[in-house]
């Protein structure tokens, strides 16, 4: 289902033109911060996801070993295993500012139709607060 609202990122590639590098996120597992889409609970909540599912691009990139991974889809292969698997559609997970559960938030995405590059984290932690100072501890 194609987005109703026009992203910051359909503006920013607008004005920008070839400047602009659209950067996809994937992730293996872990926890992250995110609005409980119920609303059974108010501000963010901490959620966790497990492994990521068999088939999908998490698990893909998972199985390279590096725990961060950055692709350039601009420069992927032409020919060969590796262009055909960008070729096809495969789960990601879709997590934003609100989450549902792990299977609601998964969408079919051909990586190279996208994003320009992708960022791949083996393993997320949620967001944590910064211990702020007061004006007058030191």
């Amino acid at each position: 289902m194609k987005n109703l609202v026009p992203s910051s990122g359909s503006y920013l590639e607008e004005s920008l033109g070839k400047q602009y590098v659209s950067i996809g996120f994937a992730f293996g597992e872990g926890s992250f911060q995110a609005v409980h889409y119920t609303g059974q609970a108010r501000g963010l909540t901490r959620f966790s996801v497990g492994p990521p599912p068999v088939g999908s691009i998490g698990e893909a990139l998972s199985r390279t070993g590096w725990p961060l991974l950055f692709v350039d889809l601009r420069k992927r292969p032409t020919a060969g295993p590796v262009a055909s698997w960008f070729e096809v559609s495969h789960p990601m997970r879709e997590i934003g500012a609100v989450f549902r559960s792990d299977q609601a938030m998964r969408e079919e995405v051909k990586l190279r139709e996208r994003f320009d590059a992708a960022l791949f984290v083996r393993t997320t932690t949620r967001a944590r607060p910064l211990l702020r100072k007061r004006p007058h501890q030191k």
